[in-house]
Formats: C-alpha cells, structure tokens, sequence
C-alpha cells in the first residue's frame, strides 16, 4: 500500500509541475472534489487513497491513464507540433531540432507519453489517408525521428500544411482509405516527420 501512495504521489506532483495546474484547477478540470487531491497530499493518514473513481476522474484530463504505476515513474511530456512547426523542424539541424522541441514543450501544447528518447514528440493528423487503420482527423501520433522505415510501418508526413500518415513500403508510401482516393507517393519525395510509434484518439 505504502509504495502503491508513492507511486501515485510521484505521478501527481509529475502533473502538476508539467502542466502548471494548481491542485484545485486540475479537480475542477476533472469534475471531482479538490478535497480529495488536497487531503491525499497533505493529510497525515498514510493509509488515505483517493478512490478508483477519482483517480479515474483525474486521469480524464490527462493522455495517460494510471492502469500502471510503474509505468507512470517513467511518464514525461513532448511538444506537439502543429503543421507550421513540424515543417520547421524537417529543415533544422539536430542541435536546433532539439531547440525546437524544448521550446515547444515549454510554451506550446504538449502530451504526456512512456517513452524514453530524444527528439520524440507529436502531432495531429489532419487528413483521411490512414482511415483503413483507424487513424482518423484529429488523432495525435507520437512521431521518433530517430527510426528507420521498415514495411509496414507507419510514417507521417507534412504536405503542404497538412499532416498525412501512410504506410511504408518498399520505398512508397501507401494510404489505407477504401472511400477516396489518396494517391500513393515515392519516398523520397516526401517530407518525412518521422516513423509513429503510438496514437492517441479521443473515444
């Protein structure tokens, strides 16, 4: 129990010091009682835990939900770049890419994922080229510059203000859409975000 309210304590204060919330915003943000996050933080009641649906509640407002405390010591934030910064990006070397980042994470949106590499962040698609695989409008990818392709995977691109995931292969980039017509592209052509290595959609 003890190392389950450290676990859970550690993810809180992750939370609050990322997002800037006070600890009464995030309640009200998440329809619960700012008591209950109050009294689990500063109570002496070391047995006191706020309840699964509270937690539940709390985890609303954040992309990650605490199905795994382990999980969540290992949670951090990465910008999410919108079209005009993501074609930013593509034409900066490594050392300003990471500038970017930096300054998109500390001033621009951001979404709180497990990974552990440098230069990851994300962003929203835009466009239908992926609604085969269930990646709609609206969706936000986790993008790793770091990867290589590999058939099959799933990369995304910036077309003229638009971001576009496809699938990889063999040098092309393939849409999945059975109900309009997106044409397939070389590669190489292409400006190339990065390879995905997660989605996150609203239900």
């Amino acid at each position: 129990m003890e190392q389950l309210r450290d676990n859970l304590k550690e993810w809180v204060g992750a939370v609050l010091k990322e997002t800037g919330w006070t600890q009464r915003e995030w309640c009200l943000r998440a329809g619960t009682t700012p008591t209950n996050l109050s009294k689990f933080l500063n109570s002496d009641d070391n047995g006191f835990i706020p309840s699964g649906n509270t937690i539940h509640k709390l985890s609303s407002v954040v992309p990650i939900m605490p199905f795994s405390f382990e999980a969540m010591r290992r949670t951090k934030f990465i910008p999410i770049l919108n079209p005009t910064n993501a074609k930013r990006f593509m034409s900066m070397g490594a050392s300003t890419k990471l500038e970017l980042l930096n300054e998109e994470l500390e001033y621009g949106k951001k979404i709180a994922v497990s990974v552990d590499s440098k230069g990851v962040f994300a962003v929203v698609v835009t466009e239908k080229t992926m609604l085969g695989a269930g990646i709609v409008p609206g969706s936000t990818l986790i993008l790793d510059g770091n990867i290589s392709m590999t058939n099959g995977s799933i990369c995304v691109c910036q077309n003229e203000g638009k971001i576009e995931p496809y699938r990889f292969y063999d040098g092309m980039l393939m849409p999945e859409n059975s109900t309009e017509n997106f044409p397939p592209m070389r590669a190489k052509d292409a400006t190339i975000l990065g390879r995905a290595i997660s989605l996150y959609t609203d239900l």
